[in-house]
């Protein structure tokens, strides 16, 4: 009996296999979604929660290996057929959160050591040359007659790590849903640390600074081409980015002496401009093109930048390890970073932003005068210092609140207002300060505390505040909307519209620190030095 029940048992279980395929394979191909374009086909996945469907790691660029390592990008050549584009694609080579730990001049006041709890951490995995990848995500039932806004946003991490997927767009997507005002997001990767970013006279003589901004560009040019087929608008594109993303944002605007061949129309940067630039073929570029060639292998070549595309992989990855990272104590000035090629960066920010010269001159020297000041504008009293009103609270090291200081001032708020009052003249332009954190006097108002709530982690006031105008200036170039305050633009009166976490209801003079930041922006070509 149990032989019999068993054989008829087996018939229904196999009958019901079939069945569960046949339905799970409906299933499958009901949650995928697929793309043709000229050089190959990409098969997205579908969110019905968030009514989106999302395509990940489809290549912009040919993988920058091999030959291509060190080289400016270039289209891709290969043909794709149907390429699973619903997984997360690998980054670009990462540097650690905190670099090199060896010099870290500071300690832990507990036990004496050596204190960087950052210091071997990668928070995207180890990264990989075939990286030019980038992600799309759409309002499901897309198709390429919607034409919709595209906005493309260039991740943060210092130029020396990041990833296309560290920042969702899924819930500023859905929130354009809701709005009636949708939109198709655009993240990409683009080459980081000195894969993205070396210098040195070798790199000059090769045209091949800047290779991150490069992939950036050739991004945009992508989007240009192929977003119709994803249901996007070309003509209405959007860059945005926050810290190293908003440098990027800033440096595109003024790339190739201002020559964006309407890749975009408008931009938006989150707490980063385009900081002073020193030259591609000296300083500390070429310091670390040394360094690096050494370590590898190749300071004794005839041709070190045709060695170093040679060298193995991991062990030009340890050499990049080897530099402070973003989260070092000596991760200022950045060892990696947008500098003056003469092609891309055609000048330094402040002289490219002087209406229409773009001339190229040396920095001045300080003076003993000028030193003076500096000193006076940002003292070492921690009564003085960042986080501002906060007495001698939080000075974590001697100069602490005196670098804190200087940083905000001359690395956020004054390369902030250079490009406000350089641009708002000739076009509309708004500016606005995050005060989420202003309550907690330690953290304060901190460096990309707006993500969160842009990118829908805090629900609220702030966050509807920041999708809703920014969905509305990607659609109609104006970040006004009904049933939020107004916000004017710079040139009536150089207002900020102050954002809180209950949202925004009024706007403030931009006028905080007023004196040493005007000092700075006067004297900007003398006080590189505390910039770079």
């Amino acid at each position: 009996m149990f032989k019999h029940w068993g054989k008829g048992f087996s018939l229904l279980l196999i009958a019901a296999l079939f069945l569960a395929i046949g339905v799970k394979f409906i299933l499958t191909n009901a949650k995928r979604v697929k793309v043709e374009l000229d050089y190959g086909s990409f098969i997205g996945k579908v969110q019905p929660t968030f009514h989106l469907e999302r395509f990940y790691g489809i290549p912009f660029a040919e993988p920058p290996v091999g030959k291509l390592r060190f080289a400016n990008p270039i289209k891709p050549t290969k043909t794709y057929y149907n390429r699973d584009a619903t997984k997360h694609a690998a980054a670009c080579p990462q540097q650690t959160f905190g670099g090199n730990t060896s010099s870290e001049p500071y300690k832990s006041w507990l036990n004496g050591k050596k204190l960087n709890p950052l210091g071997h951490i990668k928070a995207f995995g180890p990264g990989q040359e075939d990286c030019l990848t980038l992600d799309i995500t759409r309002p499901m039932g897309t198709t390429s007659s919607s034409r919709l806004p595209v906005m493309f946003f260039i991740f943060p991490g210092g130029f020396n790590y990041g990833v296309s997927w560290q920042l969702t767009p899924k819930f500023l997507v859905k929130k354009s849903i809701d709005m009636g005002l949708p939109i198709i997001h655009v993240t990409a990767n683009h080459r980081l640390n000195a894969f993205g970013f070396l210098g040195g006279k070798e790199v000059a003589e090769a045209g091949v600074g800047n290779l991150g901004l490069k992939d950036q560009r050739l991004t945009m040019e992508w989007i240009q081409t192929y977003i119709s087929q994803f249901g996007g608008d070309p003509e209405k594109v959007t860059i945005y980015g926050e810290s190293s993303g908003a440098i990027s944002v800033s440096h595109h605007l003024l790339a190739y002496r201002g020559q964006h061949n309407n890749l975009f129309r408008a931009a938006i940067c989150h707490s980063g401009t385009a900081v002073p630039a020193g030259m591609l073929s000296d300083g500390a570029g070429q310091l670390a093109f040394d360094y690096i060639a050494t370590y590898v292998g190749c300071q004794s070549a005839s041709d070190k930048l045709a060695c170093l595309k040679k060298a193995p992989y991991k062990k030009l990855l340890k050499a990049v390890e080897h530099f402070p990272g973003t989260f070092s104590f000596g991760a200022f000035p950045l060892t990696f970073s947008p500098v003056v090629d003469g092609e891309f960066v055609t000048s330094s920010v402040q002289n490219a932003l002087k209406s229409g010269e773009f001339i190229s001159k040396k920095f001045q020297n300080p003076t003993p005068e000028i030193i003076d000041k500096v000193l006076k504008l940002w003292p070492s009293d921690p009564k003085a210092g960042s986080p501002f009103s906060s007495g001698d609270k939080y000075a974590l090291t001697p100069v602490y609140k005196q670098y804190s200081a200087i940083l905000g001032d001359v690395g956020f708020q004054g390369l902030r207002r250079l490009f406000l009052r350089k641009t708002s003249s000739s076009m509309p332009t708004w500016s606005y300060i995050d005060q989420s954190m202003q309550h907690d006097p330690f953290i304060g108002a901190f460096h990309a505390s707006d993500l969160p709530a842009l990118f829908g982690l805090l629900p609220g006031g702030q966050q509807r505040e920041y999708q809703t105008r920014w969905i509305a200036f990607a659609n109609n170039l104006d970040p006004n909307y009904p049933g939020l305050s107004h916000w004017p633009t710079y040139d009536k009166g150089a207002r900020n519209l102050i954002i809180d976490k209950h949202g925004a209801k009024d706007t403030s003079a931009d006028t905080f620190r007023a004196e040493p930041i005007d000092f700075f922006l006067n004297n900007i070509d003398a006080l590189t030095f505390i910039s770079q």
